[in-house]
C-alpha cells in the first residue's frame, strides 16, 4: 500500500509502479539478504480499491513483475499466479510456506467482482496449495493487506462496515477453519492499526486468529474526519519458533512524532519499544489460545483497554474512548462474520465487568504485596516467640 492515501490526487499506472520500483530498491537496500514478499494493496491500482478481472488484468500484474521490480523479489518462486491473479506462494525453508492473498479482489469497495464468486480462481488456487501443504507436513503463514472481518478504529463507536464482499468472505473463512492445523499465523495491515482478530465458527469456537499491524506512516485527515485518527510510525517485529513455526511474541517500535517535533535533540532518536505482547498481557505466546486469553482481560479490565486503546495508534493519544467505543472495537476483534459482529452488539450491554480493575503495573505491586504478606506475618509470629522467651528468660533470672 506505497502509494498517497489522499482523496486529491489519484496515481495512474506508471506512477504506481515507479513508487513500486523505488520502494523495492530501497528494501532491498537496506535489507540484502533477506527475503522480501509484497501483497497488493488497496491503494497500489488505478483507480484504487479496484482490480479488473479481465484481460487487462494479465499486464496490470505483468506491470508489478517487470515496472516494480517485483520480479526481482519473487525470482524464487513460479510466478505464474501472479500473473493470473496477484497472488503466489513461496516456500521460505523446509517445512515453512509463505502464501500472499490479493486480497483487493475481495475487497467491498471493489465493484468489479461483488458478483463473482472466485476472481481470478484466488479460491481454488488457495484450497489447492493449502491441501498441498498440509500432505507434505508444512506449516503455512498467510499474508495480505485487507483483513477479513469489519472496520474498527477509524470510527470510535460507530458500526463497522464489512471488509470483504459478504460470498468472499464465507468462502475464506470455510477454506482456513479447514486448515487451521497448518496455519501457523495470518498478517495483514490496511486499517492503520495494531490489533488482532478472532475468528469463530458458527458454533462460536475459536478457530484462528490474526494480527494486523499499524502503519509505517501518520496519515490523518484532520479532526473533522472519521477516515483515520492519527498514529506514530511504527515497526514490528515478530518471534516464531524454528522448530514447529509458532508464534512466540512480537516487539512494537513506534517513533513518537510529539516529541520529536517539539524538542530538535529527539529528532535523531531512532525507534523505541512501545511494548511486547506477551509481557504487557502475561501470555506464553501469539497462538490462538493465548489471544484469546488477552481478549478476555480486556473486556474484563478498563485499564488494560485503555493500554490497549493506546497501543492501537502506536502510543499516539487520540480520542477517549467511553462504551461505545469499547462495543465497537471489541466487536471488531471477534465478530469477523456479520452474523458474530451483530450477536456482539446486540449483547453489548454484557461486554464488560463493571467492576474498575487494576492495570497491569497495578496488578504486579498487589501480586507482590500479597507475596510477601505471609512472610511479613511469619517474621511477626516469630519476632513474638523469640520475644516472650527473652521475657521469660528475664524473670528467672531476677
Amino acid at each position: 500500500d506505497n502509494l498517497p492515501h489522499t482523496k486529491e490526487t489519484h496515481a495512474d499506472w506508471d506512477e504506481i509502479y515507479e513508487t513500486q520500483k523505488n520502494m523495492t530498491l530501497l528494501f532491498r537496500s537496506l535489507f540484502e539478504d533477506m527475503p522480501i514478499l509484497p501483497s497488493i494493496g488497496n491503494h497500489d491500482t488505478f483507480p484504487p480499491n479496484t482490480l479488473p478481472i479481465d484481460n487487462s488484468s494479465f499486464g496490470i500484474y505483468r506491470g508489478y513483475l517487470e515496472k516494480g521490480g517485483w520480479n526481482e523479489l519473487l525470482n524464487n518462486t513460479d510466478t505464474s499466479t501472479f500473473e493470473k491473479g496477484g497472488y503466489y506462494s513461496m516456500l521460505m525453508k523446509e517445512k515453512l510456506r509463505i502464501i500472499s492473498l490479493n486480497t483487493v479482489l475481495w475487497y467491498f469497495q471493489n465493484k468489479l467482482t461483488a458478483k463473482l464468486n472466485d476472481p481470478a480462481n484466488q479460491f481454488q488456487w488457495l484450497e489447492e496449495v493449502l491441501q498441498n501443504s498440509s500432505v507434505n507436513s508444512e506449516k503455512v503463514y498467510i499474508i495480505g493487506h485487507i483483513p477479513p472481518g469489519h472496520t474498527a478504529r477509524a470510527s470510535p463507536g460507530k458500526r463497522g462496515s464489512l471488509m470483504y464482499h459478504s460470498q468472499h468472505l464465507e468462502f475464506y473463512l470455510r477454506i482456513i477453519f479447514n486448515y487451521t492445523d497448518i496455519i501457523a499465523g495470518q498478517f495483514y495491515g490496511h486499517l492503520h492499526m495494531d490489533m488482532f482478530q478472532l475468528f469463530r465458527d458458527r458454533s462460536g469456537e475459536f478457530k484462528g486468529s490474526s494480527l494486523l499491524a499499524p502503519p509505517v506512516t501518520p496519515w490523518y485527515e484532520g479532526k473533522g474526519q472519521n477516515v483515520s485518527l492519527p498514529s506514530n510510525p511504527s515497526i514490528r517485529l515478530v518471534y516464531y519458533s524454528l522448530d514447529d513455526f509458532k508464534l512466540l511474541d512480537y516487539r512494537q517500535y513506534v517513533l513518537n512524532l510529539t516529541t520529536a517535533n517539539c524538542d530538535r535533540k529527539e529528532r535523531k532518536k531512532t525507534y523505541e519499544l512501545l511494548y511486547s505482547l506477551t509481557t504487557f498481557y502475561g501470555v506464553e505466546d501469539l497462538t490462538t489460545k493465548s489471544l484469546v486469553k488477552v481478549f478476555q482481560r480486556l473486556k474484563r479490565n478498563s485499564n488494560w483497554f485503555d493500554e490497549f486503546f493506546r497501543f492501537l495508534t502506536a502510543g499516539m493519544e487520540t480520542v477517549d474512548c467511553e462504551k461505545t467505543c469499547r462495543v465497537a472495537q471489541i466487536c471488531a476483534m471477534t465478530g469477523i462474520t456479520p452474523y458474530h459482529y451483530d450477536t456482539c452488539w446486540n449483547a453489548s450491554d454484557k461486554l464488560f465487568y463493571t467492576k474498575q480493575l487494576s492495570s497491569p503495573k497495578n496488578s504486579i505491586i498487589i501480586f507482590i504485596c500479597i507475596s510477601i504478606l505471609p512472610i511479613i506475618i511469619l517474621l511477626l509470629i516469630i519476632g513474638y516467640i523469640l520475644y516472650k522467651k527473652f521475657k521469660a528468660s528475664q524473670n528467672k533470672t531476677e
